[in-house]
């Protein structure tokens, strides 16, 4: 009879999640996510082919709940742009090496191409939602992400910290095409 397995792909993406939250995705590897288990490393090799393919599906998993978290805080405000500019700056801020994962690494033509088309649908949306005009609506949309990318980034890299407060002034100030003012 062959040996019981006690590990299901969903427990090595979870192990593998939780060494890429705590010290990143190149952290993700064979040893560390046994180690996180309590395994040797071979049961993570019953469930995928290579170490890859582990971290394709961390990314994936990722990226999923991201997407959960952001639908959701859209659900509940009222300016849906607003929400997911939130839920950017908190994962950057509070996962830092989960928010480098999925948005400060070099990304194929393919995936860039696509992000683009996605921008484009969502500032239409975004424009729509708000009542505002398109050309309007894609220019603070446009404008939105650039400034918030950035400051995700300082975030997420320790170079910049702001208060909640803060953080809700620049938002608001963003969503309604107003400068930036720092106290």
């Amino acid at each position: 009879m062959p040996p019981k397995i006690r590990f299901a792909k969903d427990d090595v993406v979870k192990a593998a999640y939780e060494v890429a939250r705590e010290k990143g995705l190149d952290a993700v590897n064979a040893r560390s996510v046994a180690a996180q288990i309590g395994c040797s490393t071979q049961p993570l090799f019953r469930e995928f082919s290579c170490m890859e393919d582990i971290k394709k599906e961390v990314f994936h998993y990722t990226l999923n709940r991201f997407e959960q978290e952001t639908q959701e805080a859209q659900a509940q405000e009222e300016n849906p742009l607003k929400a997911a500019g939130r839920v950017y700056l908190r994962m950057a801020r509070n996962e830092p090496n989960l928010f480098r994962m999925l948005f400060m690494r070099k990304r194929c033509e393919e995936s860039s191409n696509f992000a683009i088309a996605s921008a484009c649908e969502k500032a239409e949306n975004f424009g729509r939602e708000m009542n505002v005009e398109q050309k309007q609506a894609q220019g603070v949309y446009i404008n939105f992400w650039m400034f918030i990318h950035g400051m995700a980034t300082m975030f997420a890299t320790g170079y910049l910290t702001l208060s909640d407060e803060m953080v809700e002034k620049v938002l608001d100030d963003l969503v309604n095409g107003r400068s930036i003012v720092f106290p």
